[in-house]
């Protein structure tokens, strides 16, 4: 487990440390905005090229595709490992070495969507509608929260709160078009409820710290090379909230089929 991101911090540090020149120019929303897209399209497009790439293996029983992509997904994790470490130690190589851990990060990503899609058809959406719902909901009350409530603490658990509450509203309507969504209120609801919500505030609070991490840059005037940082950041952790909530939901499923039979 984790608590905000270490990245963000070391960020956040160096902003505050060097401060601002005058001639340099400041990051903004829309900077940090736009970089994410980049890095979050990256790593979207991978996953998708990597499911259909499994999706036609399995399909046309393609022995060689099917190793080919699996391996390369498995084999992509090292190089993940060390190349968040080489953007932590060395910030500045984020331009380039963050679109190449975004794809990597796609890939791998790719390969756990397809198979959790195959076992229960239809988590996959859920998992990303339940991420989207958190952090859609995360950025606007952090904003529209901020004066009205001061402490961090009661704002993000208020936060979280409301998002665990628009996730199970949700997958309640989504129980309705997809069957196996349907387990998830089954008789075994108020375990679902208990777990969902410890992983929803768990994310959610992730989230709010790296949010925060980004106001904090925009605000103190920090150089415009920064949204470079905060924005990988930022797609770091969204991702690692859709991965937790996937799982999330994979497990309660699992639980249910077994007892089911």
């Amino acid at each position: 487990m984790r608590m905000g991101n270490p990245s963000m911090r070391k960020v956040l540090r160096s902003a505050e440390t060097e401060g601002m020149s005058a001639s340099s120019e400041k990051a903004t929303y829309g900077g940090i905005a736009t970089k994410s897209l980049l890095f979050g399209a990256i790593t979207f497009f991978a996953t998708l090229l990597t499911a259909l790439l499994l999706r036609k293996a399995f399909a046309n029983q393609d022995e060689v595709l099917l190793t080919v992509v699996i391996t390369g997904a498995l084999a992509s994790a090292i190089p993940m490992i060390i190349l968040s470490l080489v953007v932590a130690f060395v910030p500045s190589t984020v331009k380039v070495l963050g679109f190449v851990y975004s794809l990597l990060q796609g890939v791998l990503l790719g390969v756990f969507v397809f198979f959790a899609d195959a076992m229960y058809p239809g988590v996959a959406v859920a998992a990303v509608l339940g991420t989207l719902i958190v952090f859609a909901i995360s950025v606007a009350l952090n904003k529209l929260l901020e004066v009205k409530i001061s402490n961090r603490v009661f704002r993000g658990m208020f936060i979280a709160f409301v998002s665990f509450l628009a996730l199970e509203l949700i997958l309640f309507v989504l129980s309705f078009f997809v069957p196996n969504i349907s387990a998830l209120f089954a008789a075994y609801l108020w375990i679902q409820l208990a777990i969902s919500a410890f992983c929803v505030v768990y994310a959610t609070v992730m989230l709010l710290w790296d949010l925060q991490m980004a106001d904090a840059i925009v605000e103190m005037g920090a150089e415009k090379r920064y949204e470079w940082q905060v924005a990988f950041s930022l797609v770091t952790t969204i991702v690692y909230m859709y991965v937790e909530i996937l799982e999330l939901l994979l497990r309660i499923l699992m639980i249910f089929g077994k007892n089911r039979d």
